[in-house]
């Protein structure tokens, strides 16, 4: 499969070795050039998408939880304690009002 891989990326690289030959003389057509690119796009997203050349990494959900939340925790916590005075002023705030409605 490594073998198939190193192909696949020697192609890449003489199909844009003939893109720029080819665009650097005078009889080629913008139609000659944009088709050459569009192989050697097509030949580079095959290698880039084999699975076991570049193999993606694998993480733990007790992980990342470990990574992210060391890093979030310290940022809900004050945001949390916060949104609890909030809600208790604004509750306050409410009934205060309320009461002075039925005064009045």
């Amino acid at each position: 499969c490594i073998q198939q891989s190193a192909e696949k990326i020697v192609s890449c690289v003489e199909s844009l070795k003939q893109v720029l030959h080819l665009s650097s003389s005078d009889e080629a057509t913008i139609q000659d050039v944009t088709c050459m690119l569009n192989q050697a796009s097509t030949q580079a997203s095959k290698v880039t998408s084999d699975d076991e050349t570049f193999e993606l990494p694998f993480f733990a959900y007790d992980q990342l939880f470990a990574l992210f939340g060391s890093l979030l925790l310290p940022l809900f916590v004050p945001l949390l304690k916060n949104l609890k005075v909030e809600l208790k002023r604004v509750k306050d705030k409410r009934t205060e009002k309320h009461k002075k409605e039925k005064v009045s």
